[in-house]
């Protein structure tokens, strides 16, 4: 009878322990530095403490700091001015790429992923509303008729409580960086518009929509939302792609000229080709 064959030995590989992966210094400090910006302990548009305090702050060499800096400019969440200081331009990673590809994208591209994520968020939103995201929806509707500044804050904030209650960070985030990206860029062609009655109405529909719970009716709305704003985009000056950007996020746009055509369903986007 033939003996069984001995189990062969453990592998060297197999017996030494996974080495844990070294982190840079640097490393760290940038991962701390995010999340002073995460937080909001440095806001989007403020400037960074200057090197000196914040080698104090987190008791490293300059030339540690210097590359944690140059990781997160890298990462577009930083912004460096020569002679003035370094901004924050983004609230973490998402913001910074989403940003980033918005200035490589066409408008009539830009407005389509809007509307797709707005019916997206209102349909959701209408399901899973509760009375109190009803109350805060009607206030941020009260402060839109009150007329303060031009419209476009107020009109923001609007839609983000909207957005608030589909309980989806993702969605709401996503959202944002696009209708900031939007009322940064084409301020002149969104100002005031949002106190004509045509808009108000649209909103009173939209939060009514949401009471009864009617996820079609809000998507309609929100079309109809959507080619409002699309229509005073198309009108303005503003409507070539921006070259001109704020103090906080001055870069240089790589959109082409893109003329904006008005809104009203899926199908009229601008740039789609109509249904056969």
């Amino acid at each position: 009878m033939s003996r069984p064959n001995p189990p062969l030995p453990a592998s060297r590989s197999s017996e030494r322990p996974a080495t844990p992966r070294r982190v840079s210094l640097a490393h760290k400090v940038r991962e701390q530095m995010e999340t002073l910006i995460r937080e909001g302990q440095w806001q989007v548009g403020e400037r960074i403490p200057a090197e000196p305090e914040l080698t104090r702050q987190f008791g490293v060499s300059h030339n540690t700091l210097r590359e944690a800096v140059q990781g997160l400019i890298h990462a577009g969440m930083l912004l460096a001015r020569p002679g003035d200081g370094t901004y924050v331009i983004a609230a973490d990673r998402l913001d910074a790429a989403l940003d980033h590809r918005l200035r490589q994208a066409e408008l009539s591209r830009i407005l389509e992923a809007r509307l797709a994520i707005e019916k997206a968020i209102v349909a959701l939103a209408a399901q899973s509303r509760t009375d109190q995201d009803l109350d805060a929806i009607g206030q941020a509707l009260r402060r839109c008729k009150q007329r303060t500044g031009d419209g476009i804050e107020t009109d923001m904030a609007f839609h983000a409580t909207v957005a608030a209650a589909t309980r989806n960070p993702i969605l709401c985030q996503i959202y944002r960086v696009i209708t900031a990206y939007l009322s940064q860029h084409f301020t002149a062609a969104l100002a005031e518009r949002q106190y004509e009655p045509e808009a108000l109405a649209l909103h009173d529909d939209l939060l009514d929509a949401l009471r009864r719970r009617d996820a079609d009716a809000a998507r309609k709305i929100v079309e109809s939302i959507v080619a409002f704003d699309a229509r005073g985009i198309s009108s303005s000056a503003a409507v070539a792609a921006p070259n001109a950007e704020s103090p906080a996020t001055a870069a240089p746009a790589t959109s082409a000229p893109v003329t904006a055509a008005p809104v009203t369903s899926d199908a009229e986007l601008p740039g789609r080709p109509p249904e056969p």
